[in-house]
């Protein structure tokens, strides 16, 4: 995973709310470049597992034990084709943002992940 390291930084934020009994997470990521299909579709299998986790912390006191299956090939073979075309360098940069939110009561999760491009 230290290949990662070398690509743009993005931002991401936490919002945390009550919902009820429970509790709300709502992830963002933003970039300043148009990042590969591959790459976001590795994020989306990731972030879900690490917003229940998170949420069950904020509600239990206990993270969920969740094992890993990796990172998926498409994704490490996307990010090193990134690094190698380096395409944030080259013209102009695009704004994207993903949001991952996790809703609802443990054992009844509801999760939503959602791209916007500006």
């Amino acid at each position: 995973m230290k290949d990662f390291g070398e690509l743009p930084e993005c931002l991401v934020t936490y919002d945390v709310e009550p919902w009820g009994e429970s509790v709300k997470v709502t992830m963002t990521e933003a970039h300043s470049w148009d990042v590969p299909e591959a790459i976001l579709s590795g994020g989306r299998m990731g972030w879900p597992k690490i917003m229940s986790s998170l949420k069950s912390v904020l509600e239990t006191g206990r993270p969920l034990v969740i094992k890993s299956e990796g990172t998926p090939p498409e994704m490490m073979e996307a990010v090193k084709l990134a690094l190698a075309e380096k395409p944030w360098l080259k013209g102009s940069l695009r704004y994207a943002r993903s949001a991952v939110t996790t809703i609802g009561t443990r054992g009844a999760l509801s999760r939503r992940v959602t791209r916007l491009r500006r």
